[in-house]
């Protein structure tokens, strides 16, 4: 599991697309949610993988969000700026 997981965050940092970032983060995701649950403690074992992945999956759905939104303004952006050079040549 420690192997597992150290390669994905090497994956994460080294990604030079996003992904292969978002691909590399999952990946990450399993292990360290076995391994918390693992070395937790012995009464917040169930708690604290619980709490990691609740965290973690909204971090997730901000980030595809934002992500989104900002695909959206860097597509209308293009649009706008081609629309406006294509005119000028003509």
């Amino acid at each position: 599991m420690m192997l597992l997981g150290e390669t994905a965050v090497l994956g994460a940092f080294l990604a030079q697309d996003l992904l292969l970032f978002v691909l590399f983060f999952d990946l990450m995701l399993v292990p360290f949610y076995f391994l918390f649950g693992a070395w937790g403690g012995d009464r917040e074992d169930g708690p604290t993988a619980v709490e990691y992945a609740v965290m973690l999956a909204l971090i997730i759905v901000v980030c595809i969000t934002a992500i989104t939104a900002l695909g959206t303004n860097a597509s209308n952006t293009f649009s706008y700026v081609g629309s406006k050079t294509g005119s000028v040549g003509s």
